[in-house]
């Protein structure tokens, strides 16, 4: 008998289809955390503006660009900090295998989940918190 996937694990880039890599990034809400450390009503007046003029930037790139870019890039849940496990958690992502990060100007990161092409925001992180270093001798994936 051959067991199938677990629905509830999200796909990483690895298994993203070629055609949604090609596909323009689109951004989504649905997963938007608004309280906890990393949560968007921290994110300052100056911020929203950068944040905007960032966005718009970016707006029709496909993920391959943003990914050779390095714009974004996938890292495994399991290098996130404890603190950030636990809030996935409380909003019911605790199965993620990945998030994704999406890296602007200075260590300012929004932190997201990836479904088809389209990246749906779930953190503001202006100082790179969320995530721990890589320990000695890892690589992020």
């Amino acid at each position: 008998m051959v067991a199938s996937p677990d629905r509830a694990k999200s796909p990483g880039v690895r298994d993203t289809p070629d055609v949604i890599k090609h596909e323009p990034v689109a951004w989504g809400l649905v997963h938007l955390d608004l309280d906890g450390r990393w949560g968007w009503r921290k994110l300052d007046g100056a911020h929203v503006n950068e944040l905007h003029r960032e966005l718009v930037k970016l707006e029709g790139e496909t993920l391959e660009k943003l990914l050779r870019s390095k714009e974004i890039k996938e890292i495994s849940t399991a290098h996130m900090k404890r603190e950030a496990k636990e809030r996935l958690s409380k909003r019911g992502l605790e199965e993620r295998d990945a998030l994704w990060e999406l890296r602007l100007p200075g260590k300012r990161r929004a932190w997201g989940v990836m479904e088809g092409s389209i990246f749906h925001f779930l953190w503001w992180d202006p100082h790179e918190t969320a995530c721990g270093p890589p320990g000695r001798g890892e690589r992020r994936r």
